[in-house]
């Protein structure tokens, strides 16, 4: 069995690792609204169409109505996205899990529920090792 691996979200916040993004097919400018979905309950300053998946991943947003963890959620999955993306990572899920895992939990706006995916995000990618380097 391959070692399974993560890179921290700061990681791919970092002008240096830009390049990488693009190894994982998901470039920084990308508009988040283009990958995941909000539901109508949830909104995002700037809205989802707007905000792009570098805003998420540095934080660059708030969320005005849904749960409080939301926010973290969506930090956390850019960053799940952005590691199973890359070729050279071996992310514990696919990108199409990824965002399946996110679209899924947030449409429950069960506050419980979306701290179980966000502990998930997070244990893959801030405690597995992360393989690249610029």
């Amino acid at each position: 069995m391959a070692i399974r691996e993560g890179c921290h979200y700061e990681f791919w916040g970092l002008p240096t690792n830009f390049p990488l993004w693009f190894q994982a097919d998901f470039p920084p400018h990308l508009p988040f609204g283009f990958i995941f979905t909000l539901p109508e309950e949830v909104t995002v300053i700037p809205f989802a169409d707007n905000l792009t998946l570098l805003g998420a991943i540095q934080g660059s947003f708030y969320v005005q109505d849904g749960p409080s963890n939301t926010r973290e959620l969506i930090i956390q999955a850019v960053a799940a996205l952005l590691n199973a993306g890359h070729p050279d990572v071996n992310y514990p899920i696919p990108t199409s899990e990824v965002r399946s895992r996110f679209n899924n939990t947030l449409a429950t706006l069960d506050g419980t529920k979306i701290a179980a995916q966000v502990e998930e995000f997070k244990v893959w990618n801030e405690e597995l090792i992360c393989p690249l380097r610029l």
